[in-house]
């Protein structure tokens, strides 16, 4: 599934990024068409998000030390990380994690992700892997591609 043929071949798909529905909207988001009967919606983050869900999954770990700390936060993070990226599945979309002001809520984050949970394993974990490469992609816009003088 992780795999720079697979990745490739998504990619050749999908619409392109326009970094300036991230400039003036605060996020940009792209459809990821997987087969005939199964895609989803990606959504990108913001600081306060990411922020927010590393403070949870501290918070949620707090109790365990040493490998088992590290292990733990890191899987609840990947999760809550999936959660916030993750807007639609065949064109439903999800329950939000922000508020009527657009401002991240913790509630409605867990209520998400109690929902996003009960989809099969691989099925989340293939929407794992097109998180990492969608937030790569967001990234990319911020890339200085050619640079002309005058």
């Amino acid at each position: 599934l992780n795999s720079p043929n697979q990745r490739k071949l998504i990619e050749s798909r999908l619409e392109p990024l326009d970094i300036a529905d991230l400039v003036l909207k605060e996020e940009v988001m792209q459809r990821i068409p997987i087969n005939p009967k199964f895609a989803f919606t990606l959504c990108s983050t913001r600081w306060d998000e990411e922020i927010e869900i590393k403070r949870m999954a501290l918070v949620q770990s707090q109790s365990l030390t040493g490998q088992a700390l590290e292990q733990m936060v890191q899987d609840r993070y990947s999760l809550m990380s999936l959660a916030i990226h993750l807007y639609a599945i065949n064109n439903t979309r999800l329950p939000s994690h922000r508020d009527a002001d657009n401002k991240f809520d913790e509630k409605r984050l867990l209520e998400k992700l109690d929902k996003i949970t009960r989809f099969p394993f691989h099925m989340l974990a293939c929407v794992g892997t097109h998180v990492n490469w969608f937030a790569q992609r967001v990234r990319m816009l911020f890339t200085v591609d050619a640079v002309k003088n005058g």
